[in-house]
C-alpha cells in the first residue's frame, strides 16, 4: 500500500499548482514509509524465516524423541529443548526489531497525511 501511495504521490508531484506542491511535500515521508515497509519484509525473509526453520527442526526432533521413548528425559532431548528455548528468546527480541520497523513505517506514512503544505 505504501508503494502505491508513494507512486501516486510521485506522479502527482511532477505537475504544477497547489496539489503538486502538496504531493512534493509528502513524497519524502511516503518514500521513507515505503522503504521501511520493504525493510520489514526483508527482515522477515532473511532473519526470521531461517530462525523459524531451525526452531522447527529442534521441535520435530523433540517430538520424534518423545514418540520413540515415551518421555523426554534423554540428553539429546534436553539439548534440543534448551536450544529451542534459546532460539525462542532470540526470536522474540528480533521480532521486536521487526515490529519497531513496522511502527516507524506507519508513523512516517501518518506524518505524511498531516502535512498541509
Amino acid at each position: 500500500m505504501n508503494l502505491i501511495c508513494t507512486g501516486i504521490t510521485f506522479y502527482s508531484s511532477r505537475g504544477t499548482g497547489p496539489s503538486a506542491a502538496l504531493a512534493s511535500a509528502k513524497l519524502p515521508r511516503l518514500a521513507v514509509a515505503a522503504v521501511l515497509n520493504l525493510a520489514t519484509t526483508a527482515w522477515a525473509l532473511t532473519i526470521m524465516v531461517p530462525m523459524n526453520k531451525k526452531m522447527t527442526v529442534h521441535a520435530n526432533e523433540m517430538e520424534k524423541e518423545i514418540k520413540e521413548e515415551g518421555k523426554g528425559e534423554s540428553g539429546k532431548f534436553k539439548s534440543n529443548e534448551s536450544e529451542l528455548r534459546r532460539l525462542q528468546k532470540r526470536w522474540q527480541r528480533l521480532n521486536m526489531g521487526r515490529a519497531t520497523i513496522m511502527v516507524g513505517s506507519a508513523l512516517a506514512g501518518f506524518s505524511a497525511l498531516l502535512i498541509r503544505a
